[in-house]
């Protein structure tokens, strides 16, 4: 069903105020879905264009080989594809198109995987056209999850919803995993109404790494006008996205006995330190070195380090990055595989070389069987 001009132009003022005031207190980062799609058969791909050094990309994977209206694909403001959109869409509700024609199995879905190359804040975006297919055939349910960098699980919000009506439910609020159910009377009921808030805006800019949203119908379709059903997934917006510097590279290699970390950056904005950080398990992490940053310029820069105090174990490294407002973000991780590498203590002595043992107080030098030499300081 159509709507006159006055009443869509109308709408999406209103809709545009009420999903941006939400932000208005937030630096954020539009990462739309006009990138590029890949793949082919039920496996499809997305990579969007990196902004402030940070690419979202997504794995799209339809459960049966079934797809519509050109799907996966991005729907921009504007356009109107026949069949697809109540109300058309506005620049509030553009994004990506998922559109298939499944019939008679409730297992069947759709399943779009985002992933951010670096963990960003807090993520908003809408679902558009959650709905029924007009007949009571079809009742679509969208399922949304999402995980930190460590795999962990991350609280998802309704903060708005239009799913009403008989049998119609928004469940799971503030809990790992958001659930909208439209109503067998939904019909094209307020469409993209339906506001999504992953992670929490206090919690800083380290939060959100992939996000999970499973569509699929939840009746059994029946074979009634062949229902082909759709919903629009709009761009996300995401609290405090940009990293502060572009990072070239970040390696490590074995160098002389010790794990020499090297990472250059193309630009730098407001970078106030790098902290080198380094772990076992990947978990948990500890801090080696405080390097100082280059605060903003365009020019390269490189930084260095020799770690000869790891474990000889499999070592993971990573950067933290802090700007000078206190803000940070972590790169990716990298790893060091150490444990080949034989090392028993063979003498401690002082400065002036002499033997000391373990309980003596001040710098001690401790030299292995492996010539590695670590310093300590006992007070």
């Amino acid at each position: 069903m159509r709507t006159t001009t006055t009443f869509l132009l109308r709408h999406l003022a209103s809709t545009l105020f009420l999903f941006f005031h939400v932000f208005n207190t937030h630096t954020q980062t539009i990462f739309p879905w006009n990138g590029a799609f890949g793949g082919t058969g039920v496996n499809r791909t997305y990579t969007g264009t990196a902004i402030g050094g940070i690419t979202m990309s997504a794995t799209i994977v339809n459960s049966e080989n079934v797809w519509q209206d050109g799907a996966p694909a991005f729907l921009a403001a504007g356009l109107f594809v026949p069949g697809v959109g109540c109300l058309g869409i506005g620049l509030d509700n553009q994004g990506l198109l998922l559109s298939t024609d499944w019939t008679t199995n409730t297992t069947k879905t759709i399943t779009t995987t985002i992933t951010f190359s670096q963990s960003v804040g807090a993520v908003r975006f809408r679902l558009y056209d959650v709905n029924d297919d007009g007949f009571g055939s079809w009742n679509d349910r969208v399922i949304i999850a999402a995980t930190d960098d460590s795999g962990g699980a991350v609280p998802v919000y309704s903060e708005l919803s239009c799913v009403l009506g008989l049998n119609g439910t928004t469940t799971g609020s503030g809990t790992n995993t958001l659930t909208f159910t439209s109503a067998n009377t939904q019909g094209c009921l307020c469409n993209g109404n339906n506001i999504i808030r992953v992670g929490n805006d206090v919690s800083g800019c380290n939060q959100i790494k992939t996000i999970t949203i499973r569509y699929q119908s939840a009746v059994v379709p029946s074979n009634f006008n062949t229902p082909k059903q759709y919903i629009v997934l709009s761009d996300l917006i995401a609290n405090c996205a940009p990293l502060s510097i572009e990072l070239s590279s970040f390696t490590v290699e074995k160098a002389d006995r010790m794990n020499l970390l090297k990472w250059e950056t193309a630009t730098e904005t407001n970078n106030s330190h790098f902290e080198l950080e380094r772990s076992t398990d990947g978990k948990n992490w500890g801090k080696i070195i405080t390097v100082t940053g280059a605060g903003t310029t365009t020019s390269p820069q490189a930084y260095m380090h020799y770690d000869a105090d790891f474990d000889f174990t499999v070592n993971y490294y990573r950067l933290k990055q802090v700007d000078f407002d206190g803000h940070h973000r972590h790169s990716e991780i990298i790893v060091m595989d150490n444990s080949s590498i034989p090392k028993t203590v063979d003498r401690i002595v002082n400065t002036m070389g002499q033997p000391v043992d373990e309980e003596y107080k001040g710098l001690k030098i401790y030299i292995y069987t492996d010539g590695t030499i670590v310093k300590k300081i006992e007070q």
